[in-house]
């Protein structure tokens, strides 16, 4: 895998111990901003017709829209989020998609996983806060075993357990996973909860030697 410039309540899990909120920080700060958000300031005068005009950016490539972030945003319908989410799958230009606390359910969850498997432009997702259930964090985790550009994952406080089944499948797609630096969810089954904290820990480590390399 080619080195790419990367960013770095009940009970969270995060990336383990060893790994610094300092240096995720300074990971963060690799990115660079091609273009201004869509913003939370933003998401109040947002109408049914700016949600539109943004999944036609998607769906055409538009070089101006790097980053979407829509959180906290209440006129994201369901038909919206599928359309956005199939219109992904071929997006190139789009780097950080944040539906945090956007009312997403496990229906926009399957489409986006199948999304990410074609997707290889997107590298932070942010879907915290929101009502996906074991059957969306499965796909997401299918998806995950196969994306090999996402390096930030959000997915706690879900208003749905995940589940043991779907642990268990994130457990190997992050094992399987070596882009993803940071990864939020609340993880019960303790096995995968090893699991995840090894190969999270590992990424870290493969990304500071990369930097190192790179000077």
């Amino acid at each position: 895998m080619s080195p790419n410039s990367v960013p770095a309540a009940e009970a969270e899990y995060v990336a383990p111990p060893a790994v610094s909120e300092r240096r995720a920080s300074s990971v963060s700060k690799l990115f660079k901003r091609l273009s201004t958000p869509i913003g939370p300031t933003q998401e109040k005068r947002l109408t049914n017709s700016d949600i539109l005009k943004i999944i036609d950016k998607v769906k055409t490539n538009d070089p101006s829209l790097i980053d979407i972030d829509l959180r906290d945003c209440r006129i994201l319908t369901a038909s919206h989020s599928i359309v956005l989410a199939e219109a992904l799958a071929h997006n190139t230009v789009v780097k950080t998609l944040n539906l945090k606390n956007t009312r997403m359910n496990s229906q926009f969850a399957v489409k986006l996983g199948e999304a990410l498997q074609k997707n290889t432009s997107l590298l932070e997702l942010n879907l915290e806060r929101n009502a996906i259930g074991p059957a969306g964090i499965k796909a997401i985790a299918l998806a995950l075993g196969e994306n090999s550009t996402l390096a930030v994952v959000k997915l706690a406080n879900q208003d749905l357990s995940a589940g043991a089944d779907a642990e268990q499948n994130l457990a190997k797609a992050l094992d399987k996973n070596t882009r993803i630096v940071k990864f939020t969810l609340t993880i019960r089954d303790s096995g995968s909860r090893g699991v995840i904290d090894r190969a999270i820990a590992r990424n870290n480590e493969i990304l500071r030697k990369q930097r190192l390399v790179q000077g």
